[in-house]
């Protein structure tokens, strides 16, 4: 659960900087981008440097492999739906790719008959 609040925070700050230097049409706000960098860098791997440390006895309150796990598997779906997009786009443009073909031999087939 920790981990996965990490890695939407992280994916929040990191979506906040894309479109704040590749939107077209906009002006590079420089302040903004320079307060995201100084805030998703240095402050959200200093938490997970303390996530990580926390521990009470000899027991980890949060292990590596969650943190991990749930930071990773933001991306992962993020990665799966665009795949996902990419393939239908593909059978998409299939689609209209023969879609007029087969109203071109219609006509003409209809042209000859009429």
């Amino acid at each position: 659960m920790v981990g996965a609040l990490w890695g939407s925070l992280n994916l929040y700050f990191l979506t906040n900087l894309i479109t704040e230097i590749f939107s077209p049409g906009k002006e590079v706000r420089k302040g903004k981008v320079i307060l995201i960098v100084l805030v998703k860098f240095p402050l959200l791997y200093l938490i997970g440097y303390v996530l990580l440390i926390i521990k009470k006895g000899n027991i980890r309150y949060f292990p590596a492999v969650s943190l991990v796990s749930g930071f990773t598997l933001i991306f992962l779906v993020m990665f799966l739906k665009a795949l996902g997009r990419w393939i239908l786009s593909l059978e998409t443009s299939k689609e209209s790719e023969i879609k007029p073909k087969n109203e071109v031999k219609k006509k003409a087939v209809n042209g000859l008959n009429g």
